[in-house]
C-alpha cells in the first residue's frame, strides 16, 4: 500500500501546480480553436437565417423565393465546390504536415482553377436557363408562372455569386489547414457585416432578390 504518512515535498506540489496549468492551458487553447472554428462555419447560416427575417417583412411570397432559390443555388455549390473540397484537402492538409508546402500549393491552385471553371460555366448555364429550371422543378400546384419568374430573378442574383461562395470555401479550407482559425473568423464576421448592410440597402430597389444580390456582392 502506498505510504501516506511521508510529508508532501515543495518540488511534488511545484510539479503538480505546473502540470494543471499546463492542462488547463491546453484545454483553453483548444476550445479557443473549436469556438473560432464555429464561427467561422456559422456566419452562413446566420445570414441565411437573417435573410428569411428581413423576407418576411417583404411582399407575400418572398420567403418561399428566397427559400426556393437558395436550394437550387446549394446545389452545383455542393456537388462541384463542397465535394472537391473534401475529397482533395486531407491530401492537401497532409503535405502541409510534412511540410511538402510546394506540393501542397501546386494541388490547391489546380483545385483553385479547376472550381472556377466549372462554377463559372454552372453560373452561367443556370442564370441562362433559371426560369426552365425553376418551371421543371417547382411549378405546380399553387405555385404560378408569377412565382416561377420571381424565383428565377433571386436565382439568378445568387448565380452571379457562385464562383465566388464556392472559391471563398476553398479558401477558409486553406487557412484552416495552415491553423488560421482567428483570421477566417474574423473574415466571416466582415462578410456578415458586409453582406447586413447591403441587405438593408438593395431590398429597396431590388425587394427579395436583393437579398439574394447582397450574398452575391459579400462574397
Amino acid at each position: 500500500m502506498p505510504d501516506f504518512s511521508q510529508p508532501v515535498t515543495t518540488e511534488f506540489i511545484a510539479i503538480t501546480i505546473a502540470i494543471i496549468f499546463i492542462v488547463i492551458g491546453i484545454g483553453i487553447f483548444f476550445v479557443k480553436k473549436f469556438l473560432l472554428s464555429i464561427w467561422g462555419n456559422s456566419t452562413t447560416q446566420i445570414s441565411t437565417f437573417l435573410d428569411t427575417v428581413i423576407a418576411s417583412f417583404l411582399i407575400s411570397g418572398s420567403i418561399s423565393y428566397l427559400y426556393f432559390a437558395n436550394r437550387v443555388f446549394q446545389f452545383p455549390l455542393a456537388l462541384f465546390a463542397i465535394a472537391t473540397s473534401i475529397v482533395l484537402f486531407p491530401k492537401i492538409n497532409k503535405l502541409l504536415k510534412l511540410k511538402k508546402l510546394t506540393e501542397a500549393k501546386r494541388i490547391f491552385k489546380y483545385l483553385f482553377l479547376l472550381l472556377f471553371v466549372v462554377l463559372f460555366l454552372a453560373s452561367l448555364i443556370g442564370i441562362v436557363f433559371s426560369e426552365d429550371i425553376i418551371k421543371l422543378l417547382f411549378e405546380r400546384g399553387n405555385f404560378t408562372a408569377l412565382d416561377r419568374i420571381e424565383t428565377a430573378k433571386v436565382l439568378e442574383f445568387y448565380l452571379f455569386g457562385l464562383v465566388f461562395s464556392g472559391l471563398s470555401k476553398l479558401l477558409s479550407l486553406w487557412l484552416y489547414a495552415h491553423e488560421k482559425m482567428l483570421e477566417t473568423a474574423k473574415i466571416s464576421t466582415y462578410t456578415l457585416i458586409v453582406k447586413i448592410c447591403f441587405s438593408i440597402v438593395l431590398i429597396q430597389p431590388f425587394g427579395v432578390a436583393g437579398l439574394a444580390l447582397s450574398t452575391t456582392l459579400s462574397s
